[in-house]
Protein backbone atom coordinates (compact mmCIF):
# COMPACT_ATOMS: atom_id res chain seq x y z
CA UNK A 1 0.00 0.00 0.00
CA UNK A 2 1.14 3.43 -0.76
CA UNK A 3 0.71 7.11 -0.29
CA UNK A 4 -2.33 6.62 2.07
CA UNK A 5 -4.61 9.82 2.93
CA UNK A 6 -5.23 10.71 5.93
CA UNK A 7 -8.81 11.22 8.11
CA UNK A 8 -9.49 14.13 10.22
CA UNK A 9 -8.10 12.85 13.49
CA UNK A 10 -9.02 15.74 15.16
CA UNK A 11 -12.27 16.70 13.23
CA UNK A 12 -15.69 15.14 12.59
CA UNK A 13 -16.07 11.64 11.38
CA UNK A 14 -19.46 11.83 9.50
CA UNK A 15 -21.42 8.46 8.34
CA UNK A 16 -23.57 9.71 5.99
CA UNK A 17 -27.38 8.76 6.64
CA UNK A 18 -28.70 9.33 3.29
CA UNK A 19 -29.91 7.57 0.00
CA UNK A 20 -27.81 8.27 -3.33
CA UNK A 21 -29.60 8.34 -6.85
CA UNK A 22 -29.48 5.54 -8.58
CA UNK A 23 -27.21 6.56 -11.75
CA UNK A 24 -24.59 5.58 -13.66
CA UNK A 25 -21.01 6.57 -13.39
CA UNK A 26 -20.20 8.82 -15.91
CA UNK A 27 -16.29 7.72 -16.07
CA UNK A 28 -15.85 3.94 -16.70
CA UNK A 29 -14.27 3.05 -13.46
CA UNK A 30 -15.32 -0.41 -12.26
CA UNK A 31 -16.44 -0.23 -8.44
CA UNK A 32 -15.70 -3.79 -7.07
CA UNK A 33 -15.43 -5.42 -3.75
CA UNK A 34 -12.09 -5.69 -1.86
CA UNK A 35 -10.79 -9.88 -2.34
CA UNK A 36 -13.18 -12.02 0.38
CA UNK A 37 -15.64 -8.99 0.66
CA UNK A 38 -18.73 -7.47 -1.19
CA UNK A 39 -19.53 -3.77 -1.95
CA UNK A 40 -22.99 -3.30 -1.60
CA UNK A 41 -25.27 -1.63 -3.26
CA UNK A 42 -24.91 1.17 -0.97
CA UNK A 43 -21.74 1.88 -1.83
CA UNK A 44 -22.03 1.44 -4.81
CA UNK A 45 -24.28 4.29 -5.70
CA UNK A 46 -22.59 6.28 -3.35
CA UNK A 47 -19.01 5.81 -4.75
CA UNK A 48 -20.80 6.82 -8.26
CA UNK A 49 -21.96 10.01 -6.40
CA UNK A 50 -18.78 10.78 -5.80
CA UNK A 51 -17.30 9.62 -9.45
CA UNK A 52 -19.67 11.90 -10.56
CA UNK A 53 -19.55 14.91 -8.36
CA UNK A 54 -16.21 14.90 -9.73
CA UNK A 55 -16.14 13.89 -13.64
CA UNK A 56 -19.41 16.80 -13.88
CA UNK A 57 -17.55 19.46 -12.59
CA UNK A 58 -13.56 19.40 -12.83
CA UNK A 59 -11.99 18.79 -15.81
CA UNK A 60 -8.78 18.21 -14.05
CA UNK A 61 -10.33 15.62 -11.84
CA UNK A 62 -12.03 14.01 -14.68
CA UNK A 63 -9.06 13.99 -16.55
CA UNK A 64 -7.07 12.19 -13.54
CA UNK A 65 -10.31 9.53 -12.92
CA UNK A 66 -10.50 8.75 -17.25
CA UNK A 67 -6.57 7.64 -16.77
CA UNK A 68 -7.40 5.61 -13.63
CA UNK A 69 -10.32 3.66 -15.50
CA UNK A 70 -8.42 3.46 -19.16
CA UNK A 71 -5.23 1.39 -16.82
CA UNK A 72 -7.33 -0.51 -14.95
CA UNK A 73 -7.80 0.67 -11.79
CA UNK A 74 -10.83 -0.29 -10.05
CA UNK A 75 -12.91 1.17 -7.24
CA UNK A 76 -13.94 0.25 -3.73
CA UNK A 77 -14.54 1.23 0.07
CA UNK A 78 -13.34 -0.30 3.09
CA UNK A 79 -13.19 0.39 6.19
CA UNK A 80 -10.10 1.76 8.00
CA UNK A 81 -8.69 3.03 11.23
CA UNK A 82 -6.52 5.86 10.56
CA UNK A 83 -7.34 6.59 6.75
CA UNK A 84 -9.53 8.11 4.17
CA UNK A 85 -8.35 5.95 1.41
CA UNK A 86 -5.21 4.78 -0.26
CA UNK A 87 -3.69 3.54 -3.60
CA UNK A 88 -2.62 -0.23 -3.85
CA UNK A 89 -0.41 0.30 -7.55
CA UNK A 90 0.32 -3.65 -7.44
CA UNK A 91 -3.59 -5.05 -7.44
CA UNK A 92 -4.70 -1.81 -9.16
CA UNK A 93 -7.08 -0.78 -6.45
CA UNK A 94 -8.13 2.80 -4.95
CA UNK A 95 -10.21 2.69 -1.89
CA UNK A 96 -11.86 4.77 0.38
CA UNK A 97 -13.32 4.63 4.08
CA UNK A 98 -16.52 4.78 4.45
CA UNK A 99 -16.64 6.41 7.78
CA UNK A 100 -15.84 9.48 5.89
CA UNK A 101 -17.94 12.12 4.94
CA UNK A 102 -18.55 12.80 1.35
CA UNK A 103 -16.73 16.59 0.61
CA UNK A 104 -13.46 14.73 2.27
CA UNK A 105 -14.12 11.50 0.26
CA UNK A 106 -13.87 14.13 -2.73
CA UNK A 107 -11.07 15.07 -1.83
CA UNK A 108 -9.67 11.82 -1.22
CA UNK A 109 -10.54 10.40 -4.52
CA UNK A 110 -8.74 12.96 -6.84
CA UNK A 111 -5.88 12.75 -4.29
CA UNK A 112 -5.80 8.77 -4.30
CA UNK A 113 -6.74 8.73 -8.28
CA UNK A 114 -3.88 11.11 -9.05
CA UNK A 115 -1.58 8.27 -7.20
CA UNK A 116 -2.70 6.35 -9.81
CA UNK A 117 -2.02 8.50 -12.56
CA UNK A 118 1.31 8.95 -11.12
CA UNK A 119 2.36 5.10 -11.10
CA UNK A 120 1.07 4.80 -14.85
CA UNK A 121 3.19 7.56 -15.78
CA UNK A 122 6.15 5.02 -14.34
CA UNK A 123 6.69 6.94 -11.23
CA UNK A 124 7.26 3.57 -8.73
CA UNK A 125 5.60 2.45 -5.48
CA UNK A 126 9.19 0.44 -4.74
CA UNK A 127 11.56 1.56 -2.25
CA UNK A 128 15.68 1.03 -2.52
CA UNK A 129 15.57 1.60 -6.36
CA UNK A 130 17.04 5.65 -6.60
CA UNK A 131 19.74 7.25 -4.30
CA UNK A 132 18.72 8.27 -1.14
CA UNK A 133 18.26 12.06 -2.63
CA UNK A 134 16.31 10.45 -5.46
CA UNK A 135 14.29 8.77 -2.91
CA UNK A 136 13.73 12.11 -0.62
CA UNK A 137 12.97 13.66 -3.72
CA UNK A 138 10.77 11.35 -6.04
CA UNK A 139 8.86 10.20 -2.47
CA UNK A 140 7.70 13.89 -1.22
CA UNK A 141 6.85 14.91 -4.91
CA UNK A 142 4.47 12.05 -4.98
CA UNK A 143 2.78 13.64 -2.31
CA UNK A 144 3.51 17.37 -3.07
CA UNK A 145 1.74 16.48 -6.69
CA UNK A 146 -1.27 14.12 -5.59
CA UNK A 147 -1.97 17.24 -2.69
CA UNK A 148 -1.83 19.41 -5.80
CA UNK A 149 -4.51 17.60 -7.94
CA UNK A 150 -6.88 17.80 -5.24
CA UNK A 151 -6.72 21.31 -4.96
CA UNK A 152 -7.32 21.47 -8.45
CA UNK A 153 -10.50 19.75 -8.69
CA UNK A 154 -12.09 20.49 -5.34
CA UNK A 155 -11.38 24.33 -6.64
CA UNK A 156 -13.06 23.49 -9.94
CA UNK A 157 -16.26 21.52 -7.93
CA UNK A 158 -16.66 24.90 -5.17
CA UNK A 159 -16.52 27.21 -8.70
CA UNK A 160 -19.01 24.75 -10.98
CA UNK A 161 -21.59 23.60 -9.16
CA UNK A 162 -21.51 25.82 -5.51
CA UNK A 163 -20.53 22.33 -3.71
CA UNK A 164 -18.21 24.02 -1.22
CA UNK A 165 -17.77 20.85 0.66
CA UNK A 166 -14.60 19.24 -0.89
CA UNK A 167 -12.71 22.55 -0.94
CA UNK A 168 -13.44 23.23 2.74
CA UNK A 169 -12.90 20.05 3.90
CA UNK A 170 -9.44 20.00 2.02
CA UNK A 171 -8.86 23.51 3.18
CA UNK A 172 -9.09 22.39 6.89
CA UNK A 173 -6.71 19.15 6.44
CA UNK A 174 -3.91 21.07 3.80
CA UNK A 175 -3.67 24.49 5.26
CA UNK A 176 -0.62 25.89 3.17
CA UNK A 177 -1.15 23.90 0.33
CA UNK A 178 -4.67 25.57 0.05
CA UNK A 179 -3.48 28.72 0.97
CA UNK A 180 -0.28 28.15 -1.59
CA UNK A 181 -3.14 27.33 -4.70
CA UNK A 182 -5.53 30.44 -3.96
CA UNK A 183 -2.60 33.19 -3.04
CA UNK A 184 -1.71 32.08 -6.87
CA UNK A 185 -5.29 32.72 -8.24
CA UNK A 186 -6.08 35.75 -10.05
CA UNK A 187 -9.34 35.66 -8.06
CA UNK A 188 -11.30 33.19 -6.24
CA UNK A 189 -13.51 31.70 -9.20
CA UNK A 190 -10.41 31.73 -11.60
CA UNK A 191 -9.56 28.71 -13.86
CA UNK A 192 -6.53 26.42 -12.65
CA UNK A 193 -3.67 27.79 -13.80
CA UNK A 194 0.40 26.57 -13.66
CA UNK A 195 0.82 29.13 -10.82
CA UNK A 196 -1.98 27.74 -8.67
CA UNK A 197 -0.75 24.62 -9.37
CA UNK A 198 2.48 25.47 -8.90
CA UNK A 199 1.17 27.75 -5.26
CA UNK A 200 -0.27 23.82 -3.82
CA UNK A 201 3.15 22.39 -4.86
CA UNK A 202 4.84 24.65 -3.14
CA UNK A 203 2.34 24.51 0.07
CA UNK A 204 3.51 20.97 0.51
CA UNK A 205 7.33 21.40 1.64
CA UNK A 206 6.14 24.55 4.16
CA UNK A 207 5.24 21.70 6.70
CA UNK A 208 8.34 20.31 7.93
CA UNK A 209 6.32 17.51 10.05
CA UNK A 210 5.08 16.21 6.90
CA UNK A 211 8.47 16.16 5.20
CA UNK A 212 10.11 14.35 8.56
CA UNK A 213 6.63 11.57 8.15
CA UNK A 214 7.97 10.84 4.80
CA UNK A 215 11.52 9.92 6.05
CA UNK A 216 10.76 8.00 8.68
CA UNK A 217 9.04 5.80 5.64
CA UNK A 218 12.26 5.32 3.98
CA UNK A 219 14.48 5.14 6.99
CA UNK A 220 11.39 1.97 8.24
CA UNK A 221 12.29 0.47 5.08
CA UNK A 222 15.85 0.90 5.63
CA UNK A 223 15.42 -0.82 9.50
CA UNK A 224 13.30 -4.00 7.81
CA UNK A 225 16.26 -4.53 5.26
CA UNK A 226 18.77 -4.40 8.04
CA UNK A 227 16.99 -7.10 10.45
CA UNK A 228 16.75 -9.09 6.85
CA UNK A 229 19.95 -8.79 5.64
CA UNK A 230 18.11 -8.33 2.64
CA UNK A 231 19.71 -4.92 0.76
CA UNK A 232 18.23 -2.66 -2.04
CA UNK A 233 20.90 -1.00 -4.45
CA UNK A 234 20.14 2.80 -3.63
CA UNK A 235 22.08 3.47 -6.71
CA UNK A 236 19.87 5.32 -9.73
CA UNK A 237 19.96 9.03 -10.19
CA UNK A 238 16.86 11.31 -10.04
CA UNK A 239 17.15 14.79 -11.21
CA UNK A 240 14.05 17.32 -10.80
CA UNK A 241 13.64 17.41 -14.35
CA UNK A 242 12.59 13.60 -14.38
CA UNK A 243 10.12 13.75 -11.66
CA UNK A 244 8.33 16.92 -12.75
CA UNK A 245 8.20 16.19 -16.85
CA UNK A 246 7.23 12.36 -15.48
CA UNK A 247 3.86 13.08 -13.72
CA UNK A 248 3.45 17.17 -13.00
CA UNK A 249 0.92 17.39 -15.05
CA UNK A 250 -1.83 19.69 -16.07
CA UNK A 251 -5.53 18.63 -16.57
CA UNK A 252 -3.90 19.38 -20.54
CA UNK A 253 -1.31 16.95 -19.91
CA UNK A 254 1.68 19.68 -19.84
CA UNK A 255 3.98 19.61 -17.23
CA UNK A 256 3.51 23.00 -14.87
CA UNK A 257 6.80 23.05 -14.05
CA UNK A 258 7.93 23.88 -17.41
CA UNK A 259 9.19 27.11 -16.86
CA UNK A 260 11.01 25.71 -13.73
CA UNK A 261 11.97 22.56 -14.05
CA UNK A 262 14.84 22.33 -11.45
CA UNK A 263 12.31 23.11 -8.49
CA UNK A 264 13.30 19.99 -6.73
CA UNK A 265 16.80 20.73 -7.15
CA UNK A 266 16.65 22.88 -3.94
CA UNK A 267 18.40 22.15 -0.42
CA UNK A 268 15.56 22.89 1.82
CA UNK A 269 13.35 20.68 -0.45
CA UNK A 270 15.82 17.94 -0.18
CA UNK A 271 16.81 18.27 3.49
CA UNK A 272 16.83 15.31 6.12
CA UNK A 273 16.49 15.39 10.08
CA UNK A 274 19.61 14.01 12.11
CA UNK A 275 18.01 10.65 12.60
CA UNK A 276 16.85 10.17 8.88
CA UNK A 277 20.40 10.55 8.77
CA UNK A 278 21.90 8.23 11.41
CA UNK A 279 19.44 5.22 10.34
CA UNK A 280 21.04 5.64 6.71
CA UNK A 281 24.25 5.57 7.43
CA UNK A 282 23.75 2.56 9.60
CA UNK A 283 21.82 1.00 6.74
CA UNK A 284 25.35 1.61 4.14
CA UNK A 285 27.36 0.79 6.84
CA UNK A 286 26.02 -2.71 7.15
CA UNK A 287 25.20 -3.46 3.92
CA UNK A 288 28.91 -2.81 3.07
CA UNK A 289 30.21 -5.03 5.90
CA UNK A 290 27.94 -7.93 4.57
CA UNK A 291 28.16 -7.03 0.49
CA UNK A 292 30.98 -5.17 -0.15
CA UNK A 293 29.06 -2.35 -1.62
CA UNK A 294 30.06 1.35 -1.13
CA UNK A 295 27.89 3.46 0.79
CA UNK A 296 25.36 5.73 -1.35
CA UNK A 297 27.47 9.21 -1.91
CA UNK A 298 24.19 11.20 -2.44
CA UNK A 299 23.44 10.93 1.22
CA UNK A 300 26.30 13.37 1.92
CA UNK A 301 24.72 16.02 -0.07
CA UNK A 302 21.93 16.80 1.38
CA UNK A 303 21.11 19.04 3.95
CA UNK A 304 20.82 18.25 7.64
CA UNK A 305 18.19 20.16 9.09
CA UNK A 306 18.69 20.76 13.30
CA UNK A 307 21.62 22.96 12.90
CA UNK A 308 21.82 25.83 15.45
CA UNK A 309 23.39 27.83 12.59
CA UNK A 310 20.51 27.05 9.82
CA UNK A 311 17.99 29.97 9.93
CA UNK A 312 15.12 27.50 7.95
CA UNK A 313 15.76 24.87 10.68
CA UNK A 314 14.70 28.02 13.14
CA UNK A 315 11.65 29.42 11.13
CA UNK A 316 10.56 25.31 10.24
CA UNK A 317 10.28 25.24 14.11
CA UNK A 318 8.70 28.80 14.47
CA UNK A 319 6.05 27.37 11.82
CA UNK A 320 5.86 24.03 13.24
CA UNK A 321 4.42 25.70 16.57
CA UNK A 322 2.43 27.78 14.87
CA UNK A 323 1.14 24.58 13.04
CA UNK A 324 0.61 22.23 16.35
CA UNK A 325 -1.36 25.65 18.05
CA UNK A 326 -4.32 25.89 15.25
CA UNK A 327 -3.98 22.14 14.78
CA UNK A 328 -1.96 19.07 14.60
CA UNK A 329 -1.79 18.63 10.65
CA UNK A 330 -3.27 14.94 10.31
CA UNK A 331 -1.30 14.07 7.07
CA UNK A 332 1.63 12.39 9.29
CA UNK A 333 -1.70 9.92 10.04
CA UNK A 334 -1.59 8.74 6.61
CA UNK A 335 2.43 8.00 7.08
CA UNK A 336 1.69 5.78 9.99
CA UNK A 337 -1.03 3.96 8.85
CA UNK A 338 1.01 3.19 5.86
CA UNK A 339 4.41 1.67 7.27
CA UNK A 340 1.78 -0.42 9.80
CA UNK A 341 0.11 -1.81 6.89
CA UNK A 342 3.42 -2.66 5.63
CA UNK A 343 4.42 -4.28 8.36
CA UNK A 344 1.38 -6.54 8.27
Amino acid sequence: MANSTPKQVFGKKNVPNKSYPDEKPLVDIQIVGRPGKKCGPADVKRLTHLVNTIAENSPFGRAVLEDAAKAGYTLTMEKQKDTCGFCEAGSAMIVLNPSMDDGLLVATLAHESRHAQQFIRGATAEYGCYDVRGEVMHNRALEADAETAAAATCHEIRVNSGNAAPWNSFAEDSVDIAEGFMNAAPDPESPVTDKMLQGAFEGWYKDVDMMEAYEADITDVMQEMMEDEDFAPYDEKLKSSDVVNLFCHNAAGKCYWADRPDVLENADKLSIAPETRDVAEEYFAKREKLTGEKPDPSLNTLKVRGSENDPATKEAGKTQQGMRDRKINPVTARIVASLAARRR
